[in-house]
């Protein structure tokens, strides 16, 4: 019968799997576990999951697959892309209509297809405040990223018209995007 998991603050670095389990859980507050990484890879079991305060979670490495099955999701602020074949794409965002407020997204530089980026329909989220973050390191590997690449995947990653604040962070690329310059 357990509805809220209240964990912020503490040093955990894995969500144990026994966690997407509980059914009924409804809210998971994780804020700042700075030390966290992983969410367990049957969390999108949790279909009456409405919160998961990922907030100052900055070192989670990516979403487990499945994750956009967790419709009912309403605040979310922190979506990390991975690299891996077990980890969410980005356009898991596409089913997840109700998520609003703030988010952000990190680990843009996983994502190689624009077209992934677009399905995020990220134009269609209620969100106010957006974070994109490409990197967060300059090591040798994301130097030479393709440009052109992150300009596509940028344009794509349009956000809602009603936008606040946006913040983008290791963008390589030379051109706004489309959407900024109308």
């Amino acid at each position: 019968m357990l509805r809220t998991l209240h964990l912020s603050e503490t040093k955990i670095n894995v969500l144990p799997q026994w966690v997407a389990s509980i059914g009924t859980l409804e809210f998971i507050y994780l804020g700042n576990c700075k030390e966290l990484v992983e969410l367990p890879k049957g969390i999108s079991n949790l279909k009456n999951l409405t919160v998961l305060n990922l907030e100052g979670c900055g070192k989670l490495q990516c979403m487990p697959s499945g994750f956009g099955q967790l419709t009912l999701l309403r605040h979310l602020a922190l979506f990390a892309v991975g690299c891996g074949g077990d980890d969410a794409r980005i356009s898991e965002l596409e089913n997840l209509d109700l998520v609003s407020g703030r988010m952000e997204i990190t680990n843009l530089k996983y994502l190689k297809d624009p077209s992934e980026a677009e399905k995020a329909m990220l134009k269609r989220k209620n969100i106010w405040s957006l974070e994109l973050t490409w990197s967060s390191s300059q090591t040798e590997e994301e130097i030479v990223s393709d440009v052109e690449q992150d300009q596509a995947v940028l344009n794509a990653l349009e956000p809602p018209s009603q936008i606040k604040n946006l913040k983008i962070c290791g963008y390589r690329g030379s051109k706004l995007p489309c959407w900024m310059t109308n």
